[in-house]
């Protein structure tokens, strides 16, 4: 494909032109392939926000589980407090019981100290080892051609 072949020189606007008003699955996932090896993760977590926008936040599928993760990641890698907020408070109890539940705890972390609270501190800095274990498992690249392909 076009847009494929286009990303891969590194030429991410112009990849992403054939598919810029095409708002499908295909065209999203697509998108946030290119968007992903570019580094662009604000517009990464809005195309995985359009994908897993009807995501049921009672029971979550896996492949559910794995675009929320990685909306996660983009969101923490765009500094989006807000987002991961969203992300937390939405789906955070689902997530828990998701196949990501680990990748997205550690991304998420927890809900920040409003306060000088140096017990939760404490509690916050053991829960690194939650965080540097998924940093550990993803080090060799968190592929999103990994992401189950849709039809």
């Amino acid at each position: 494909m076009l847009s494929e072949a286009l990303s891969q020189t590194g030429a991410v606007d112009k990849a992403l032109k054939p598919i810029s008003k095409d708002y499908h699955a295909d065209a999203d996932m697509l998108r946030v392939e290119i968007l992903w090896r570019a580094k662009r993760w604000g517009e990464t977590a809005r195309a995985l926000a359009r994908l897993a926008g009807g995501v049921d936040t009672k029971k979550i599928e896996a492949e559910d589980a794995l675009l929320l993760t990685k909306r996660a990641v983009a969101s923490a890698l765009n500094h989006d407090i807000e987002g991961l907020r969203f992300l937390r408070e939405r789906y955070g109890p689902a997530m828990a019981k998701s196949k990501y539940a680990v990748e997205f705890k550690a991304v998420l972390g927890r809900k920040p100290v409003e306060n000088e609270d140096y017990a939760e501190y404490a509690k916050q800095v053991g829960e690194l080892d939650v965080f540097l274990s998924f940093l550990e498992k993803r080090r060799r690249g968190f592929n999103p051609k990994s992401a189950p392909t849709v039809n």
